[in-house]
């Protein structure tokens, strides 16, 4: 007996994370999904300070939420690499728009 995946017609396996080698430059689909929450995470992080720095009017409050946004463990855990969750582009753009 085969097993579904391969039923499938030969070019329809692609496009199935972690099957065939769907390619993003040198990066396969299973790359770009196990770095996406921790490229989010980063951008998240640069927003929170953008708009600290806007709504503060100080560079080193900007800084310091900054850091309190890279050690948080909720953030840690949605913007882990191979955590793929869309919190972590959620809150990436929730930062981005309130900035």
């Amino acid at each position: 007996e085969m097993k579904w995946l391969e039923q499938l017609p030969k070019g329809w396996k692609t496009y199935f994370p972690g099957h065939g080698k769907l390619s993003f430059s040198s990066m396969s689909l299973n790359d770009v999904c196990v770095l996406t929450p921790a490229w989010f995470g980063g951008v998240a992080t640069l927003f929170l300070v953008l708009l600290t720095m806007e709504a503060s009017e100080s560079t080193s409050a900007g800084v310091a939420a900054g850091l309190v946004m890279a050690i948080i463990p909720a953030h840690m855990m949605r913007s882990s690499a191979g955590e793929y969750d869309n919190e972590a582009v959620a809150v990436a753009c929730f930062c981005a728009t309130f900035w």
